[in-house]
């Protein structure tokens, strides 16, 4: 910040360049060293402060309410006599079945993107994306090596900012940053030096958190087993249901 009040002293033209560099939504935008500038190009998102290391881009906080209040997918978002939420999770669009029912469903994906909640990598179904991207609200989410998922950035930012992905380091000497695991995982000691977030185990009737529950896809069958206490099992279209961590 030193320097780019410098610049703004010796080079007026170099604020119109460092303007230009603000963060994407859902994307760092301050931290230690940070070398860019401390701002969101969305202005309904403001940088907010997470650690030392990193502050992110949030939807501010009425943008915020609006989500929180979001319908998710195959959720009714209209109709005459209807007064509930209106406005669909990320991914979904409110469409008009009839003048008594609307239905949030799947936007249609882009002729290059991958759909909200489509796979996008691992060797899960053979997967091949065909140079086929997440949208660029989504985030391709690695849960393991079978399966990777295109998935709302803003399902994923709170969790990603205060919690360890799986098989990343949450403890060990002279280790000083997060220690809590994301959900579906715990943190191993491996040695002095260093601690892992693996996935728990699941219980002998349990499905692991994260994967598939219910639907056609795979010629699924849940065998009497159900998602662990602490996941519900969520409806992403007929052919996936995925255990995925109760909010």
């Amino acid at each position: 910040m030193k320097t780019a009040a410098i610049l703004a002293l010796v080079a007026p033209t170099a604020v119109v360049v460092a303007s230009k560099q603000c963060a994407e939504k859902y994307s760092q935008c301050n931290g230690q060293n940070w070398p860019l500038g401390v701002c969101c190009k969305d202005p309904s998102f403001s940088c907010n402060y997470k650690n030392q290391y990193l502050s992110l881009c949030e939807p501010k906080k009425e943008a915020m309410d609006v989500q929180a209040a979001s319908v998710s997918v195959w959720g009714k978002c209209g109709g005459k006599g209807y007064n509930g939420d209106t406005t669909c999770a990320a991914g979904s669009t409110c469409v008009k079945l009839d003048d008594w029912y609307s239905q949030c469903q799947p936007t249609p994906a882009g002729p290059n993107e991958l759909a909200t909640w489509a796979q996008c990598g691992g060797t899960n179904n053979n997967f091949q994306a065909n140079g086929k991207t997440c949208r660029a609200a989504d985030k391709c989410f690695q849960h393991n090596s079978h399966y990777w998922q295109c998935i709302p950035k803003a399902e994923l930012m709170a969790a990603e900012a205060t919690e360890v992905d799986a098989w990343g380091q949450c403890g060990g000497k002279n280790y000083n940053g997060d220690t809590t695991c994301a959900a579906g995982n715990s943190c191993v000691k491996v040695d002095d030096w260093y601690s892992q977030c693996q996935p728990t185990p699941a219980g002998p009737n349990e499905i692991p958190t994260w994967s598939q529950c219910g639907g056609s896809l795979n010629n699924f069958n849940a065998n009497g087993k159900t998602c662990r206490s602490s996941d519900e099992c969520k409806v992403h279209n007929s052919y996936y249901w995925q255990c995925t961590p109760k909010k």
